[in-house]
């Protein structure tokens, strides 16, 4: 996982490996434990990003792609009945047009 830093810079960001979840009273996963340089640090899921690897990585018996498909999930929302009307208009307008 890399560590979100000040630094636009993304090769600069702070490298590390998941140690443990960290869970909310909830019992939703709120943060994360990392090794980084023999170090460990706890963030929130909120300054980690998931590094783009080829084949599933696992902690314990929870994989990270899991963790992450368990959060897009649980933030997931009804769309607003504004963004719904706008789409409808979008897509009578581009079916009005001609194409030639």
């Amino acid at each position: 996982m890399l560590v979100v830093g000040d630094e636009k810079n993304r090769a600069k960001w702070k490298k590390g490996r998941v140690m443990r979840h960290v869970k909310g009273r909830d019992g939703i996963i709120r943060g994360v434990t990392l090794l980084h340089k023999g170090h460990h640090i706890e963030r929130p899921l909120s300054l980690v990003c998931l590094l783009e690897i080829k084949g599933p990585v696992t902690t314990g018996n929870v994989s990270l792609q899991q963790v992450a498909r368990s959060q897009q999930t649980k933030s997931s929302r009804s769309r607003r009945q504004a963004a719904e009307i706008a789409k409808e208009k979008i897509r009578v307008i581009a079916a009005d047009e001609d194409y030639d």
